[in-house]
């Protein structure tokens, strides 16, 4: 197996080590309750999926050691986890398309049965819910007299309205453009008819989460009603940091794929071992925690130091000894690693495991590579200098994995990182291979 083959290789093994274990998240049971259609409140729990999707079902255990069973939105009114509340209903949802480039000509709302339990937006004496399908389609619903109602809404192609031209403008027949139908407003008109001077507020509501949650708002400041809960869009959190520790280095030379066989290239760096290095790496952090995730799933990044020295010694002599050639090599490069992951965590109690996997790419901020030749001879000895490689690459790609526990300050844990080395010599090829322990901190 060529060294190629192995560095594709040993990539595809931390993948599917990552993809494998990061099932070990896949179960959320947190405290909640839920209330029957006859008012009974069960309280255990709650199979927490940070749902995007509107679920039909939530699984749900009075302890952790008993036995799971899925709710029914047929059979729980509502179903409260994490500050969250659920309404379980039959519903009408609106499902034609509402990007641009899929919308029909039809005016005519395409609505369709479904069977869900459904965010609930704003929760008071006028009650705001939220279903999304999985087309993406966002619909959002009043309960009225305790019952779903569809807010309607629809964008469709349609040509411009004779009304909405001057005799000046000519408008190409086949021409068409987007349009909406807005009976939310209507139907908002008279849900909300004791806020006597929102009447143009609510006409100039767009049909989106942010707008309708903010009208809800204003409707309850302007009535003074106070008893009403508003579940708040999730947010991207961000931890800042800082972080060091100990890498071990390892540089493999070898003698890469195309190159000819019948040639003996680079003898000096293919058949000599490089010498591993331990050092100092440290630099700062920025961590993304994905909105409406199970995992706490999040995009790490690091900007960081490490450097390595490192040496070889190759020697060639003829048959009998007495002439050979030494070859000192001598290795001394510093970078700055841009490093980028995509991490999963499980919590742990006050801790959290993680697992990160992701892509860096070091940039040689100090370079010295330098071989010494010696001819050496039973009359005399002669030596000379020169760069141990005839051409480097501007900057190193390669692959990381991680694997740690934290708080919510500390952090410890140990990487794996390999990348595709200095070389860009033709014929000769490089692998890099680093192992570090390291502590990170999160101001």
């Amino acid at each position: 197996m060529n060294h190629t083959t192995s560095f594709i290789g040993r990539i595809m093994t931390i993948i599917l080590v990552f993809c494998t274990t990061s099932t070990w998240a896949q179960d959320n049971f947190l405290p909640g309750f839920y209330i029957t259609q006859t008012n009974d409140t069960i309280r255990g729990l709650i199979h927490y999926q940070s749902w995007v999707n509107s679920p039909s079902g939530i699984e749900f255990k009075l302890e952790s050691n008993q036995a799971i069973e899925t709710l029914s939105p047929l059979t729980t009114r509502e179903v409260h986890v994490k500050g969250e509340i659920w309404i379980g209903g039959t519903i009408q949802v609106e499902t034609s398309p509402r990007a641009i480039r899929n919308l029909i000509q039809s005016p005519s709302l395409e609505l369709s049965p479904d069977t869900a339990f459904l965010l609930v937006l704003v929760n008071g004496r006028k009650t705001l819910a939220y279903h999304r399908n999985v087309s993406k389609n966002e619909n959002f619903y009043i309960l009225n007299q305790g019952k779903l109602e569809l807010l309607e809404y629809k964008k469709y192609l349609g040509p411009v309205n004779p009304e909405q031209t001057s005799p000046q403008q000519e408008i190409a027949s086949e021409q068409l453009y987007e349009k909406e139908i807005q009976r939310y407003k209507g139907q908002l008109l008279e849900y909300l008819s004791d806020w006597y001077t929102g009447k143009e507020e609510i006409k100039s509501t767009p049909y989106s989460r942010r707008s309708l949650v903010a009208l809800f708002k204003s409707y309850y400041r302007a009535t003074t009603q106070m008893d009403f809960d508003i579940q708040e869009m999730a947010k991207f959190n961000h931890k800042f940091g800082v972080i060091a520790g100990v890498t071990y280095y390892q540089l493999d030379m070898f003698r890469s794929s195309g190159a000819d066989p019948n040639l003996s290239l680079h003898p000096r760096l293919t058949k000599s071992q490089f010498t591993h290095h331990v050092g100092f790496s440290g630099g700062v952090t920025a961590e993304f925690i994905l909105p409406r995730n199970v995992r706490h799933n999040s995009i790490y990044t690091e900007l960081a130091y490490h450097g390595f020295t490192s040496s070889s010694y190759y020697e060639s002599s003829n048959s009998s000894g007495e002439y050979r050639t030494e070859y000192d090599s001598q290795l001394e490069f510093h970078y700055l690693k841009l490093l980028g992951q995509y991490r999963l965590r499980q919590s742990l109690g006050k801790l959290s495991l993680y697992e990160g996997i992701g892509v860096l790419v070091n940039t040689p901020i100090i370079r010295h590579h330098e071989t010494i030749e010696r001819d050496v001879t039973p009359i005399n000895t002669s030596e000379r200098s020169y760069d141990t490689f005839k051409s480097l690459k501007p900057f190193e790609v390669g692959l990381g994995a991680s694997l740690g526990i934290g708080g919510d300050h500390l952090s410890g844990e140990i990487r794996y990182e390999m990348g595709n080395g200095l070389s860009s010599q033709p014929g000769l090829g490089s692998l890099s291979h680093r192992a570090s322990l390291m502590i990170g901190y999160n101001l």
